[in-house]
């Protein structure tokens, strides 16, 4: 796809499209990042650290590719695009959650597992009532469904 190709995909998404977009792959970039830095963690580090390693790179990699995944489908305009990203979104919040429960040690962390898990399911209506409003209200663009 030329630069002219993707400016004439980018135009005709809805702005809230074009924010879905960014918000993809922004978390891609953001991924990609815990990657790199999970790699290049010190080996006396790694000891102190309450996460798996490999699994951390494995699930940074494979989200990331969700999210590339996702960011492609919505430029393309590719029938469910807006469906599947905001599932993926949800998976990842919950995901994230998760992962928190599992691996926070410190007092601090455990103090705030209930403000973020409100925050996430916040998050999660808002991504839902999205979807939700958009499949419902929105017949003018059926790749939203």
């Amino acid at each position: 796809m030329t630069s002219e190709q993707t400016q004439h995909h980018i135009g005709r998404l809805s702005r809230s499209r074009r924010w879905l977009l960014v918000l993809t792959v922004v978390l891609a970039l953001i991924q990609l990042g815990a990657v790199y830095r999970a790699l290049r963690l010190p080996d006396d580090l790694v000891s102190h650290v309450s996460l798996v390693m490999p699994l951390e790179i494995v699930m940074g990699i494979g989200w990331a590719a969700v999210f590339v995944w996702a960011a492609y489908h919505l430029l393309r305009h590719q029938a469910g695009a807006l469906r599947k990203t905001t599932w993926a979104l949800v998976a990842f919040g919950l995901y994230s959650f998760v992962r928190l429960v599992i691996f926070a040690r410190a007092d601090y962390d455990r103090q705030r597992l209930p403000f973020l898990f409100i925050l996430i399911i916040f998050v999660l209506l808002i991504l839902i009532g999205y979807w939700y409003y958009q499949a419902r209200f929105n017949t003018s663009d059926p790749s939203d469904n």
